[in-house]
């Protein structure tokens, strides 16, 4: 489990990382909205005082995962990583995952949402999340990012009113331009 500032520098950790050649069985990102979100759900232990987190998963042998995750530290500290966790149960791990799995149901709890589904080039993905956010902003909305970060299929999830039609004419606007977004960057 990894924390960071920003959105921005988890995206670039990403990218980074997949650049490397490693190629973890995943990795999963969560914005602090969907970590707040997640966590008040599942109570799965994620830090709360970061703007993004990135859970990364390996396998193989005892050594081959203990070569790639100091690997994956390495890289995740060239980009300020300030949380560095790693699990040291199965059960600490289901917990982990279980917030992560339960995302988008822990989401419709406190708000209606639109699931975009854009897929990106890594070495976009930082800019895209910045610019999301200021799609976002623009239209006077909240959004939750999660999605497997690994391959750069974003799930920005909009938050809106649905009994608001302007509200969800926002929403819809919103989404639109952030999978415009993701074309023009190459996705």
């Amino acid at each position: 489990l990894f924390g960071f500032d920003t959105s921005e520098d988890a995206g670039s950790c990403v990218a980074d990382v997949i650049a490397s050649g490693i190629i973890p069985v995943a990795i999963e990102f969560m914005d602090k909205p969907a970590i707040e979100i997640c966590e008040a759900f599942a109570h799965a232990g994620y830090p709360l005082d970061v703007g993004a987190l990135l859970i990364v998963e390996v396998e193989g042998s005892e050594a081959e995962m203990d070569d790639m995750l100091k690997d994956i530290v390495d890289i995740a500290r060239r980009h300020g990583v300030s949380t560095v966790r790693e699990c040291q149960s199965a059960t600490e791990a289901a917990l982990i995952w279980k917030g992560r799995k339960s995302a988008f149901g822990a989401t419709g709890r406190i708000a209606d949402y639109i699931c975009m589904d854009g897929t990106v080039p890594l070495s976009q993905l930082s800019h895209v999340l910045k610019r999301t956010a200021e799609i976002i902003d623009h239209y006077g909305l909240r959004v939750a990012n999660v999605f497997h970060a690994g391959d750069g299929n974003m799930h920005p999830l909009i938050l809106f009113n649905a009994n608001d039609t302007e509200d969800t004419a926002r929403a819809e606007a919103a989404g639109n331009d952030i999978l415009k977004l993701c074309v023009d960057v190459g996705g």
